[in-house]
């Protein structure tokens, strides 16, 4: 029961996610989900800051306790458990940005909060790639989840592909940044979202490997 319950939290994480930027989109004046990044929802002096913030900051919550789920339900390879620290280390990363280093308003001066935004955007990018290809390879040499692993190792791909684009399209001030950004945070989103769903079939399932 344990087991499903942390597993619970990975398939609420992509959906609350969705949510949140949805419910900003709707509240914030003139924001555009093709032209404008998330983090603006959350910038500094975002008129809906103080709403947000803390749907996020579940998200990250979520987010930490289901990598804790997948380390100790699937604990056998290396690959796997590493993985799943570099899981958690994304939801902590989030939360950092959201509880002290918001994103400077665009055209204002970069402030050390915005730096750090930043490296930590950055920072949770790679992680994000590296956990996916990692866990990829996991999933190849155990019989629970084979059939993940080119699911996994094509995802991660795509993400360095729209990821590539969305760094590109920051750099240009590109119109269609906030398309492209929710095309690679929405690849993570449902990756999370069916492992999380995998998870949860067969946590209980006779032939599982034991957990901890």
């Amino acid at each position: 029961m344990k087991y499903r319950l942390l597993a619970v939290c990975g398939i609420l994480a992509p959906l609350l996610y969705v949510f949140t930027v949805v419910l900003g989109g709707i509240l914030t004046p003139h924001y555009s989900h093709v032209s404008n990044a998330i983090s603006e929802l959350i910038e500094a002096g975002a008129p809906y800051k103080t709403l947000l913030d803390p749907l996020f900051d579940l998200y990250n919550i979520l987010i930490v306790i289901f990598a804790v789920g997948l380390y100790q339900v699937r604990n056998a390879l290396r690959s796997y458990r590493a993985g799943a620290i570099l899981l958690a280390a994304t939801g902590v990363a989030g939360l950092l940005m959201t509880l002290f280093f918001p994103q400077d308003p665009r055209g204002t001066p970069l402030t050390f909060a915005g730096q750090m935004h930043i490296a930590l955007a950055g920072v949770e990018s790679a992680f994000t790639i590296v956990l996916v290809f990692l866990m990829g390879v996991a999933f190849r040499r155990d019989e629970h989840w084979s059939r993940f692993s080119t699911y996994s190792l094509v995802t991660g791909a795509l993400i360095v592909i729209t990821g590539v684009a969305t760094a590109i399209a920051t750099a240009q001030g590109s119109e269609i940044l906030g398309l492209l950004e929710r095309c690679t945070i929405g690849l993570f989103l449902l990756w999370v979202f069916v492992v999380a769903v995998r998870l949860y079939r067969i946590v209980d399932h006779p032939s599982a490997p034991p957990t901890e």
